[in-house]
């Protein structure tokens, strides 16, 4: 898959065929070692790519070449809506649109700079997703691209951008792995039917939830739990977050957190392993309301994402920053929260970049740490304690290796069935949990 994005130099060029003196300059002022030059241009690479084609290819060329997430890139910049649909609609559907791409080429490969592949699937996709795009703009806007990045081929992106208007794409040729847009390794792990795929191409859609007994008029209400009202938006994300305890989340993890959270337990003390950005504990404080909550994560950098969200919501918390792995704290807890980190590929519609990763080293690389973090956890549980294991994932690869492993843990019992949610057209992620008490 990493084989159709374009090459790490790609942004060194641009930089030097622009010949701006203040980008370059702005750079090196904001780069710390000469060596990483290419690393470290993201405002600086802004300073001439302004529009929103250009932001979206400059989205996807980094998490290319050095993995950078999506979001990431977009996330200190100003109207970058038009960019984000391109650059996450493209990577959502990058195999099937390199497949439309050699038909449209005569069905040859295309054997152009890896930066004109990507500007050739954007353009694809603008035509065949962004109803509103005129074809005109997407051709103009593409050619001009083309020539900042290699000037040279301009002329063939032109040429084969020419034939969109009229081309037929043959969709009744794609392989299931190019319809969906699944690497092959990950199609033969998942096995899943089709509409499956087809929700992890949709677009996501906000959903946030509130308490029991707040209103809104910003959003449908999709279920009622005991805790908490789940709603989709249809109004304004600013207004949602200015009602008292309301939080944006996907219902997946709602539905994950009611459904651990039956039967007759109260715990006095809880502490969420990885609690960034603060969902699965603040939802632990709704749940339970009285405990007293500890909240963790190892990476400092969402520390503070974590506090904000508290603070907004006014849940105290003891914020720590231990690794999960060994958990250097005294303290027996009542129940341990393990959202653990994992393939993402139940949230491939928000993440895509996450498919292209997926392969047998990085699954061993996970689970490996799964384990690790729900071994250390069982040791800091009260007697009667409760463990409840949560991913993103619908890899059996994952999550039932998770469950076998605490399951030959002299000390842990499961308790309840464990819960796989899939994602669906009406917006569901995909998830998984599990229960596990300490006897």
């Amino acid at each position: 898959a990493f084989s159709i994005l374009p090459p790490l130099a790609l942004v060194e060029r641009i930089f030097l065929q622009e010949n701006s003196k203040s980008c370059v300059t702005l750079c090196f002022n904001y780069a710390t070692q000469p060596s990483r030059f290419t690393f470290k241009c993201h405002f600086a690479y802004t300073v001439f790519m302004e529009n929103g084609r250009s932001l979206a290819l400059r989205a996807l060329n980094e998490f290319r070449t050095n993995g950078v997430m999506l979001e990431s890139t977009f996330a200190n910049l100003e109207d970058v809506a038009f960019a984000k649909e391109i650059a996450f609609g493209t990577l959502r559907r990058m195999l099937e649109l390199a497949a439309y791409a050699k038909q449209l080429n005569d069905n040859n490969p295309l054997r152009v700079k890896g930066g004109i592949k990507l500007l050739i699937y954007m353009a694809i996709y603008q035509l065949k997703y962004m109803d509103k795009v005129p074809i005109y703009a997407i051709v103009d806007e593409s050619v001009k691209l083309a020539k900042k990045i290699a000037k040279q081929q301009a002329s063939f992106l032109n040429a084969l951008l020419r034939k969109l208007e009229s081309f037929q794409f043959d969709e009744a040729s794609l392989s299931k792995s190019d319809k969906y847009s699944v690497p092959p390794f990950l199609l033969e792990k998942l096995d899943l039917e089709d509409s499956v795929y087809a929700a992890m191409l949709e677009r996501p859609q906000v959903f946030y939830r509130l308490p029991c007994k707040a209103e809104t008029s910003q959003g449908e209400l999709v279920e009622k739990f005991p805790f908490c009202s789940a709603y989709k938006l249809n109004g304004k994300l600013d207004e949602v977050l200015n009602i008292d305890g309301s939080y944006i989340q996907n219902i997946t993890p709602i539905k994950l957190m009611a459904h651990l959270a039956r039967g007759e337990f109260t715990p006095s003390s809880i502490l969420d392993v990885c609690a960034s950005p603060g969902g699965k504990v603040t939802l632990a404080h709704a749940i339970y309301p009285q405990a007293k909550l500890w909240a963790n994560d190892f990476d400092s950098s969402r520390l503070d994402r974590l506090k904000e969200n508290l603070n907004r919501l006014k849940i105290e918390a003891d914020i720590l920053n231990l690794d999960g792995t060994t958990l250097p704290i005294d303290q027996l807890f009542d129940l341990i929260i393990l959202d653990v980190p994992c393939s993402n590929s139940g949230v491939l519609a928000k993440k895509p970049e996450a498919k292209y990763r997926i392969n047998d080293v990085e699954l061993n690389r996970l689970t490996s740490l799964q384990k690790q973090l729900v071994s250390k956890a069982c040791e800091k549980l009260n007697p009667g304690g409760q463990m409840w294991i949560l991913t993103c994932s619908i890899l059996n690869d994952e999550n039932q290796q998770l469950v076998s492993h605490a399951s030959n843990i002299a000390s842990l019992k499961q308790i309840n069935q464990s819960l796989t949610l899939l994602p669906s057209s009406n917006g569901q992620d995909g998830g998984f949990c599990a229960a596990f008490q300490k006897r």
